[in-house]
């Protein structure tokens, strides 16, 4: 089709026909000799790619295709991707290119312009070059990929290649400085201890992994990479400098059969081994007499060759650092027990501090017990508080009854820290896993006291009832509660008679739900001279209303047991008294208004739920 031809026509007498000559015209599909090319496909660069792309960037290309023939034409622009081994994607104008593009109808002289970008692969940064060939739509492309490609008559191609060296020309991106990243227990705890159970206080075994060792090992990536040295590094936790770490290593010696040793600075790529899977656990952190006790930063980091870019992240690989902690010295008791006296209270702390903080993650992996007379207090029945540098423990009141504590007064006991029996594996450690090397042990006096001129301290939990007809919201709310506290310890005093004297500290409201209010208080009992049991509340009660009777339901019963020989009344015996009674009716009504609706019901109840942590304290004379 535009095919034409002008020829020099021949007779030949011998065969008795025509011979034609082609001396000019124009054709194409193929292209005739002695005519013109309706088409001549033409490709070359406009614009070169810069030989330094990054990973993340596109090596692009800008292209020239041009009709030089005497007529329009269509044409077709491919590439030849047998050598594409990275897997690179083309891209032509922002589409997908891995087949072929047409172009219909480009003019005599006609050029049009396009964009090739070419990304990287998931593996190679450095890749055989792309041939792109330009030809006629109506000449086939031939065999493509079969190895036979057959070229048309009018062909045109360039290479795609942005790095040109005597090696050759390639496809090729900055590579950036290899990856060395923590694995083992460094990657799943984010720190390290040494401490003086650890398996070796001389070296740490550091543990860490090639991520791309399925593409080059670290080795290689020495060799026929860009790698130099990967180096352990250091510093104190508030230090700037960072440090080498240093390993052991053996020396050569052919005068003696032994090798001596010594020390020089962490290199993975020469004193690792990388297995199968990319992972070196071979390298030992000498720190014995290198590193002294403290806490400490690590990271690994990867040096590679000359600047590329002028960004560090191309010449160089760093880790997140981890804290660890080097630390062998175990705790100590530290001074006396407190309180330094030989004799202390039944309801006194008795404190041991050591030299550091101690781990008191609960439950405690240490054992506590206290031994008087043929009584032996343990983890199940003392109070133990573990807080920083210290052991607290004390009797528990809740297991004590009121004749136990005037059995074990004025005998000696013997207290025991640590690990306690054959069978036990409890120890008393400090936070960094460093044992006490042997028990606390220690003997004090439980102090004789007058109980009936013995004060206590013990907290409470106070729950105030309300009708639903009572209850207030609000400021008016508020107000009741103080009104209703205030009631409630008069009451208090009245049940010990008029010289008894009652002090109540840290008294809040803990909620507030539908007519119930619930308080929590530290209330301090001192005796009276003559102390008596009252059946009538307080002539002060702020609580009398018209519309309500008062009626006192304190307590009225002994505060010693029935069975006791001879009935005691004091502020420990009457808080023993509370405490059992709570405990048995799960509560202890201090008062109660009843109004006088036919159905006589309650609407304002006082009770206790609980009464705990109780402290005696001596009298005058004690």
């Amino acid at each position: 089709a535009g095919d034409e031809f002008v020829v020099d026509l021949f007779y030949d007498a011998r065969y008795k026909s025509m011979i034609f000559d082609t001396v000019s015209g124009r054709s194409k599909c193929p292209h005739e000799a002695n005519t013109s090319a309706i088409e001549d496909p033409s490709i070359h660069i406009s614009d070169l790619p810069s030989s330094i792309v990054t990973p993340d960037e596109e090596i692009v290309f800008e292209l020239k295709l041009t009709n030089k023939g005497v007529g329009k034409s269509a044409f077709v622009l491919y590439p030849d991707l047998r050598d594409n081994e990275g897997n690179l994607q083309l891209r032509l104008d922002g589409a997908p290119f891995a087949g072929n593009r047409q172009y219909d109808w480009i003019d005599t002289d006609e050029s049009v312009i396009t964009t090739l970008s070419v990304s990287r692969g998931p593996k190679l940064y450095q890749n055989k070059p792309i041939t792109l060939w330009f030809r006629s739509a109506c000449e086939t492309a031939g065999n493509i990929g079969d190895g036979n490609l057959k070229v048309g008559s009018s062909d045109s191609s360039v290479v795609l290649a942005n790095k040109h060296t005597d090696d050759g020309s390639h496809l090729e991106f900055v590579e950036p400085c290899p990856k060395i990243d923590w694995a083992g227990e460094f990657k799943r705890d984010q720190s390290f201890l040494m401490n003086s159970v650890s398996d070796s206080t001389d070296f740490l075994q550091i543990v860490v992994m090639n991520p791309t060792a399925n593409i080059r090992s670290i080795k290689e990536q020495h060799e026929e990479g860009r790698l130099q040295t990967a180096t352990l590094l250091y510093r104190e936790v508030g230090q700037v400098v960072w440090e080498n770490a240093r390993t052991t290593i053996e020396v050569e010696n052919k005068e003696r059969e032994e090798f001596p040793t010594k020390d020089v600075d962490i290199n993975f790529v020469i004193h690792g081994e990388e297995d199968s899977y990319g992972y070196i656990s071979n390298v030992q952190w000498s720190i014995q007499g290198n590193v002294p006790q403290g806490t400490y930063e690590i990271k690994v980091k990867s040096t590679c060759g000359e600047p590329i870019t002028g960004n560090e992240e191309f010449d160089l690989y760093m880790t997140q650092p981890i804290v660890g902690v080097v630390d062998y010295t175990p705790p100590k008791q530290y001074g006396s027990i407190s309180p330094l006296h030989n004799e202390v209270l039944l309801s006194e702390e008795l404190v041991t501090t050591f030299t550091e903080p101690l781990n008191c993650a609960r439950p405690f992996t240490f054992d506590v017990e206290l031994k008087v007379e043929n009584e032996t207090f343990d983890m199940d029945n003392l109070q133990i508080v573990c807080e920083g540098r210290k052991i607290g423990l004390l009797l528990d009141p809740t297991y004590l009854s009121f004749e136990m504590q005037s059995q074990i007064m004025g005998k000696n006991f013997d207290v025991e820290i640590g690990k306690i029996g054959m069978d036990s594996k409890s120890y008393v450690a400090d936070r960094n896993g460093n044992v006490l090397e042997s028990n606390v042990k220690f003997s004090k006096t439980f102090a004789v006291i007058d109980l009936p001129t013995a004060s206590t301290v013990f907290d409470a939990e106070i729950v105030h009832y309300l009708e639903q007809d009572l209850f207030a919201v609000g400021q008016e709310s508020k107000r009741r509660n103080e009104i209703h506290i205030t009631t409630l310890l008069q009451d208090m005093k009245s049940r010990f008679g008029d010289d008894s004297i009652h002090r109540v500290t840290n008294l809040r409201l803990s909620s507030e739900n539908d007519g119930i209010e619930k308080f929590t208080a530290t209330i301090t009992i001192e005796p009276s001279p003559k102390p008596s049991l009252s059946s009538t509340p307080s002539k002060q009660s702020s609580l009398r209303r018209d519309y309500k009777k008062y009626r006192e339901l304190l307590i009225e019963d002994k505060a010693q047991p029935e069975n006791s020989g001879e009935t005691e009344r004091n502020s420990v015996a009457f808080f023993y008294h509370l405490r059992d009674s709570c405990a048995a009716s799960k509560r202890r009504v201090l008062r109660q208004d009843t109004n006088t609706d036919t159905h006589g019901t309650s609407n304002d109840t006082v009770f206790l739920t609980s009464v705990h942590n109780m402290r005696i304290v001596p009298g005058p004379h004690d």
